[in-house]
């Protein structure tokens, strides 16, 4: 359950009324029994706290909230050259969008720097909590959401041709 949370309060109490909710976790005499796989019950994200995400979401600019879906494919890192052609603005928007939200600790922090292939060096956030993450994934159409997965890949494939693993078969 940490690991689900991140040890976030409102998170784990929720996590954990959810599952209390299901049946999947109850009371027995004096101690807590799990009646289920609780590493599949903690991957449901609770409703409540589906749409508590949403709402935050939901306030910010369509542009923000584009620029965090779009990087929540990604996965719990990236840096805002990887999402610059998909999402058409340029470099310096983006990551002046994503600065100010890290600067607010909405959603995303610093997570260091990495020199690409081409020597330049670009900032790196991460999502601060992966039930973020997920939320804004679930926000994409999965058709729409294919197709940006593949456009990233792309662009991986571009910008850290290093990284790529040649499988043959």
């Amino acid at each position: 359950i940490f690991e689900r949370t991140n040890g976030n309060p409102l998170f784990v109490s929720e996590l954990l009324q959810n599952l209390i909710d299901k049946g999947h976790l109850s009371m027995s005499a004096d101690s807590w029994m799990i009646n289920v796989d609780l590493e599949t019950a903690v991957r449901e994200i609770p409703e409540d706290l589906q749409l508590f995400i949403d709402e935050q979401v939901n306030r910010l600019e369509p542009l923000h909230c584009r620029i965090l879906e779009v990087a929540s494919l990604v996965g719990p890192q990236f840096s805002a050259r990887l999402i610059t052609d998909i999402v058409d603005l340029d470099y310096d928007e983006i990551e002046e969008i994503c600065v100010q939200l890290a600067e607010r600790d909405f959603m995303l922090a610093y997570s260091g720097e990495r020199i690409l292939g081409d020597g330049d060096l670009v900032q790196r956030f991460r999502f601060i909590h992966n039930l973020h993450r997920e939320t804004l994934i679930q926000r994409i159409p999965p058709a729409q959401r294919i197709r940006l997965l593949r456009a990233l890949g792309e662009k991986i494939e571009l910008l850290y041709p290093d990284d790529a693993t040649d499988r043959k078969s």
